[in-house]
């Protein structure tokens, strides 16, 4: 057993003291660890992207970019159309309002001429109101999403 023992320590003992290593050779064991961000913001995705969209599948590219030009097509003319709307809506609303305060204003002069001066000017007065309070508060809303607009386009900045 005793042999056995002090072979297991003969070989345990290092045979060369070791020597501590010298600094430099320590910053030269350092690690160097650079990072790279891209970003790239568009409506079609970055180059690279479509080339390896190309190289999966051939003619994707060219899909991609044939649905960006479909879709680009119906929202000009989906936009093209609600500007047309919004054109036509005013027009019929002008058309409408000047109608009805015809009516209004001519009823009531015509009530007053026939001797009913009070359901005459009454009718006179209601319809001018109502022809005014509706003008201003189109103008006040009008203002009031300009203000909003800007006040969202400068938060954005």
């Amino acid at each position: 057993m005793s042999k056995n023992l002090g072979q297991r320590q003969r070989g345990a003992i290092p045979t060369s003291p070791r020597q501590p290593e010298p600094l430099h050779t320590l910053e030269s064991q350092a690690e160097l660890h650079s990072v790279e961000f891209s970003s790239y913001s568009g409506p079609l995705p970055h180059p690279e992207i479509l080339r390896e969209f190309e190289q999966i599948v051939p003619g994707s590219a060219q899909l991609i970019f044939v649905q960006f030009e479909q879709q680009s097509l119906h929202r000009r003319n989906m936009e093209a159309q609600v500007i047309s709307s919004g054109a036509f809506s005013q027009r019929v609303g002008s058309i409408s309002a000047s109608v009805i305060g015809l009516l209004g204003v001519g009823g009531g002069l015509w009530l007053a001429h026939e001797g009913k001066s009070v359901s005459g000017l009454t009718s006179l007065i209601g319809t001018l109101a109502g022809l005014v309070g509706t003008f201003l508060y189109q103008k006040v809303r009008q203002e009031r999403e300009r203000a909003n607009k800007q006040r969202s386009q400068k938060d954005k900045k």
